[in-house]
């Protein structure tokens, strides 16, 4: 029988030493998982266990997230902006509404109300100019569309963030219907005798009206000097003339279809057809045409594209001449230059129109008797410039209400909205993320536990080896 010999098997202080390593070895181990344990839960939930794919879609969203919520407190920065402005508006029409009364006959007093007007204009600058939001000013004029207009009669007043850039040669404009006012023509001279005879004459325009009478001894330039006086002194935008044949002309001093008046006269066909019978005006033209071939929607002189109707959508424009000034067809051009905040992705970005609130940028294009042009003309030493600037100071609350609107609708509905989704998103991820870290640490826990496991038993064989070698021999006999 052949015999196995076993020669030199482990000692006690062997088998002790092994038993000794293997423990060091253990707490090695052991002491690693509890340290990629650690790192897990301090690096959060993104490690280097977890899928790149995976970790890029959290680290996407949280970088999305962040941007997001900067943008709606820049946009909050720009509401408590706004609303610091219409405060200010308001005491701009305060002081304007007293200086339309008339009742302040002291220069001095006019003109200190003067100079406190030009103060709060300052103070609507000063807002303009430091309004930001880390480096970006926000209402300066700096995030709006800028655009000018080519063309004889034609103006760029405004643009959309919807509103793309022009290209070098712009976009082609095309006007084919020049606007007009609302008139009413007499169908009888005015005479001298009418007027010696105290004829009487009455207007009204929507809630505002007039009742005027021919005083004895004026001639007609006298008459109607004090009836265009007495007009715009009751607020009716209305200015009356006489042509070479006498008949009486009334124009509305704005323009479209949307504008209307009344009047009536005690002689028949003086304005009336007949006596004390009241008479409308013949309604005012809307201007038309096209920009970019795009037909757009006129509305007195102003042209504008709706929105939804590609790339200039949203452009505005004005005429400042009126039939038969303009020679239809009117052929111009419109460039812009696109510079809308944006936020969001740059594949997909949202964009915000936040326009010039400088007080030469505010209450433009409102015909007035004084000629202001914005609110950085306002005179308010007359009667008459009080009542003409309560006219662009509505104007321009109306620009602020208007802005106010737009950016809280942004915010709300863009913004928030989309971090709403955002963050629910972002919830979903990261739990899944916390499940492949835990299931990467539990295998790897799993794989020491088999490889510890294999080491005891070898370990038990070589200890029973080296105190009993016949046992094993028996056994392999």
């Amino acid at each position: 029988m052949n015999s196995l010999n076993i020669r030199g098997g482990l000692s006690p202080l062997g088998a002790f030493q092994q038993q000794q390593q293997r423990k060091r070895d253990e707490n090695r181990h052991a002491k690693r998982l509890q340290g990629e344990t650690a790192g897990s839960h301090q690096d959060g939930p993104v490690s280097l266990v977890i899928p790149p794919r995976l970790q890029a879609q959290v680290a996407g969203l949280t970088r999305i997230i962040v941007d997001g919520e900067a943008g709606v407190s820049l946009i909050q920065t720009a509401e408590a902006a706004l609303h610091e402005l219409l405060r200010l508006l308001e005491q701009l029409q305060k002081l304007a509404g007293y200086a339309s009364t008339g009742m302040e006959n002291s220069l001095v007093l006019r003109n200190a109300d003067q100079r406190e007007l030009e103060n709060v204009l300052l103070n609507i600058d000063h807002i303009a100019e430091v309004t930001s939001y880390g480096p970006e000013k926000l209402l300066d004029g700096s995030h709006e569309v800028h655009g000018v207009a080519q063309g004889e009669y034609l103006e760029f007043v405004s643009a959309t963030a919807e509103t793309q850039t022009a290209p070098v040669s712009g976009y082609d404009v095309v006007i084919t219907r020049a606007p007009a006012p609302s008139t009413l023509l007499g169908l009888q001279p005015l005479t001298r005798e009418l007027l010696q005879a105290g004829e009487q004459l009455w207007f009204r325009e929507k809630q505002k009206q007039h009742r005027f009478r021919a005083q004895q001894g004026e001639d007609h330039q006298q008459f109607l000097k004090r009836l265009n006086y007495e007009l715009q002194g009751t607020g009716l935008p209305l200015s009356v003339k006489l042509r070479a044949d006498q008949l009486l002309e009334v124009e509305h001093q704005y323009w479209g279809s949307e504008t209307t008046f009344e009047a009536a006269s005690s002689t028949a066909g003086i304005l009336g057809s007949e006596q004390s019978t009241v008479r409308k005006s013949n309604p005012g033209i809307d201007v038309a045409g096209r920009i970019d071939g795009v037909e757009a929607v006129g509305k007195g002189p102003f042209l504008y594209v709706p929105t939804g109707s590609g790339r200039v959508s949203g452009i505005c424009l004005r005429i400042n001449g009126r039939t038969p000034q303009v020679q239809v067809p009117l052929y111009g051009s419109v460039s812009l230059f696109q510079n809308a905040l944006r936020f969001g992705s740059h594949a997909a970005p949202l964009r915000l129109n936040m326009r010039s609130v400088c007080s030469t940028d505010l209450g433009k294009h409102v015909p007035n008797h004084s000629g202001f042009e914005n609110l950085g003309d306002l005179n308010i030493t007359t009667a008459q410039g009080g009542k003409d600037a309560l006219l662009l100071i509505e104007q321009a609350k109306q620009e602020i209400y208007g802005q106010l609107e737009e950016v809280g609708s942004f915010r709300t509905r863009r913004l928030q909205g989309q971090l709403v989704q955002l963050r629910e998103k972002h919830t979903r991820l990261v739990p899944e993320a916390e499940q492949l870290n835990n299931e990467h640490q539990a295998h790897a826990a799993a794989i020491a536990t088999s490889k510890l496991m294999q080491e005891d038993q070898m370990s038990g064989l070589q200890a029973q080896a080296s105190h009993s070698p016949t046992s094993l021999q028996s056994l392999l006999d």
